[in-house]
């Protein structure tokens, strides 16, 4: 659900009380996942290859990434959880808001669907889907510090 839809439908009191957080991750791993866990579920239409998944699908998944946080192209999330260091991110947050200790714990019991992505992945992005990947994520790149390099 996008920021503004959440917004919507709560009390303005509220929304403007609130804690509001999101997490983000490096756009190469973000885009990766996507795509693999479609290929595991979406269906005839998102069974292609990665190129050109991402040059059809790119732009409109980095936009909607950004609704979740953003209304009129303005960040409402008072704090950011990188998913690359997820469990620290979230103890910090939890202190903030003086979560139980242990609330992290859920975190390990929580599954994830594995058997959509055997590896990394990397391998898939070719010059052009990373330029394009630059291009469309530019976003989180440049407000979250991602380097434009692909990971080793």
């Amino acid at each position: 659900m996008s920021a503004s839809e959440v917004k919507s439908k709560i009390n303005l009191d509220i929304w403007n009380k609130y804690f509001k957080f999101t997490v983000v991750r490096n756009p190469f791993d973000q885009i990766l996942s996507w795509y693999f866990w479609l290929q595991a579920t979406g269906g005839k239409q998102f069974r292609m290859s990665f190129k050109p998944f991402v040059s059809l699908k790119a732009e409109e998944f980095f936009e909607s990434n950004k609704r979740v946080f953003m209304i009129d192209e303005k960040s409402v999330a008072n704090d950011v959880l990188y998913y690359e260091h997820l469990v620290e991110d979230f103890i910090r947050v939890g202190k903030k808001l003086n979560l139980p200790e242990g609330t992290i714990d859920l975190y390990d019991k929580m599954s994830t669907n594995n058997w959509t992505r055997k590896t990394r992945g990397y391998d898939l992005i070719d010059h052009e889907s990373r330029d394009l990947i630059i291009e469309k994520g530019s976003y989180f790149f440049t407000e979250f510090g991602y380097s434009q390099d692909l990971p080793t």
